[in-house]
């Protein structure tokens, strides 16, 4: 569609036709914005934030809102440890004396 616009002369910008997802945390008009609360769960502002109106202007198509935690205050050191903790696990598979070790230690952080 976007070659078939600008074909048209219908450009709209340096980012014309690029999908994007815009963080929940951010407003964009009459686009359900929760800030990952239920408090927000009717909440769909009346204009697009500086920053999403930019991005508009810019050509790119607004596909979706991207999950947060909620009002993005929610640590993200429990993803990093679950993280760290599955590539230990998948490395006891070969060094597993080395790797007990570690996840100990990984438990008191």
């Amino acid at each position: 569609m976007a070659e078939s616009e600008v074909a048209a002369g219908k450009f709209r910008g340096p980012l014309h036709g690029i999908p994007i997802g815009v963080k929940d945390i951010i407003n964009t008009k009459r686009v359900l914005t929760t800030e990952g609360s239920s408090f927000f769960l009717s909440n769909f502002p009346d204009e697009d934030a500086d920053c999403v109106r930019r991005l508009r202007d810019a050509g790119t198509i607004i596909i979706g809102k991207c999950n947060t935690g909620e009002f993005a205050a929610e640590s993200s050191t429990k993803i990093l440890i679950t993280v760290l903790v599955t590539i230990l696990g998948i490395l006891a598979m070969f060094r597993r004396d080395q790797v007990v070790g570690l996840l100990q230690q990984l438990r008191h952080i």
